[in-house]
């Protein structure tokens, strides 16, 4: 007994060795296997383009995603597998933004209504939603005169504190940004701007959620408004404005030095920048760009990546996302998703890219950059790869690649994921 005991005991050393040293390897993977990262879809087959995401922090297989005609999906593998996890709400189908509470993954919040959407591509919403078991149940927590709500801010330590910006459009009554400090049982409209100007876009660093940056946009009803706030027409005023907190929502104040003043913009805070640093993108220039950065939260702005007129946010694609790790890495899309290492000044297309051709040109009819998604989506710590909704790009903690794009040769609203083969 003791023989076999003893026996026992050493193989079980050895494995432990075997695993250490199988675990010291799978941390270094070479960047040489990645140059086999390749495409496909992967689904949800049904149910229609996508308008957000939400990973799991710990589960790098579980996400969720929104759709402005087909409520909430659910996988728990990595996209192999999909189950819609919204279908007992039948008041609404439209779902416009989707967060996991970084702290508790069984909380999550929807805000319903898609900020895109039109009488033809989705329908609008009637509030906030919760679920507190993983998605398996869902009640109605407020809001319910606001008609979209594109985009959700969770406090990384406290799921009960939550901000969200929401449009009212032509019938709703509640627009601006809000927030609440107990999971929703009541709300406060911390920023309203006036009756014809709506929240559009959140931003804020995962380790200093006191400060958020937060755009806004003509709320006066009809697509062209939800499209980027072209409602305001020549000679009227903007709405389109930046605002900054830094009492995580409960002050605002305006960026009056903001470069970016019509239609629809976009606002991103980099993370390991104290604050600093913001990229807001919008209509392109003249013969340029429609990237700004500012090192000085708000203060002054640079105009990036120069003439680069690739570089804009469009109707539907509007959007700039900063890698988690490293401040001079950024994403946007338009016709492709393109990436830039130094800061913004340059941008190369990226991976994604093949994935962009598809919604260019599969089927019988050509697709713009008009006619895929955009979504948003609350940045991860401790990045391992990238992960695009749509026109959203977030960090992940999987060694996958995985996009949403809307096309005509393959379901609408289905994911494509990389993955790295094994080199023979």
């Amino acid at each position: 007994m003791v023989q076999i005991t003893r026996s026992a005991t050493r193989l079980w050393k050895s494995l432990a060795v075997v695993l250490c040293f199988a675990l010291g390897a799978a941390a270094q993977v070479s960047p040489d296997l990645f140059s086999g990262l390749q495409w496909r879809n992967v689904g949800p087959y049904h149910g229609g383009r996508i308008a957000s995401v939400s990973g799991v922090i710990g589960e790098p297989g579980t996400f969720y995603v929104g759709l402005p005609q087909g409520g909430i999906w659910k996988t728990t593998s990595g996209g192999m597998t999909w189950n819609p996890i919204f279908d007992q709400v039948t008041e609404v189908d439209s779902i416009g933004a989707i967060q996991v509470a970084p702290s508790n993954p069984n909380i999550i919040y929807a805000g319903s209504g898609d900020a895109v959407s039109s009488a033809s591509t989705g329908t609008n919403g009637n509030g906030m939603y919760k679920s507190t078991d993983a998605g398996k149940t869902w009640a109605r927590i407020g809001l319910e005169g606001t008609t979209k709500i594109p985009k959700i801010v969770v406090d990384p330590k406290d799921p009960n504190i939550v901000i969200v910006v929401a449009m009212g459009g032509a019938t709703g009554t509640q627009r601006g940004i809000f927030r609440t400090d107990n999971g929703g049982q009541t709300w406060t409209n911390v920023l309203h701007p006036d009756n014809e100007t709506g929240g559009r876009d959140l931003s804020s660093p995962f380790e200093m959620p006191n400060v958020i940056f937060a755009t806004t946009e003509a709320d006066t009803g009809g697509a062209a408004a939800g499209r980027g706030g072209a409602a305001a027409g020549a000679g009227g005023p903007s709405h389109t404005k930046l605002y900054k907190s830094l009492d995580e929502g409960k002050t605002w104040t305006e960026i009056t030095s903001n470069p970016s003043t019509t239609g629809r913009i976009a606002v991103a805070v980099a993370m390991h920048t104290n604050g600093q640093r913001i990229y807001v993108i919008g209509a392109p220039q003249q013969n340029g760009s429609g990237l700004f950065r500012s090192d000085d939260q708000g203060a002054t702005w640079k105009h990036m990546a120069g003439d680069d007129t690739r570089i804009a946010g469009r109707e539907y694609i509007c959007g700039v996302w900063v890698d988690t790790e490293n401040p001079d890495v950024l994403y946007t899309l338009s016709t492709a998703a393109y990436k830039s290492t130094d800061g913004g000044d340059t941008f190369i297309a990226s991976k994604a890219l093949r994935a962009a051709k598809i919604c260019t040109t599969s089927g019988s009819i050509p697709r713009t950059a008009s006619a895929c998604s955009s979504a948003s989506i609350r940045a991860r710590p401790l990045r391992s790869t990238v992960a695009l909704c749509g026109a959203a790009i977030t960090p992940c903690r999987s060694l996958r690649f995985i996009t949403s794009l809307r096309t005509t040769g393959i379901p609408t609203g289905s994911w494509l994921r990389s993955r790295i083969r094994a080199r023979s």
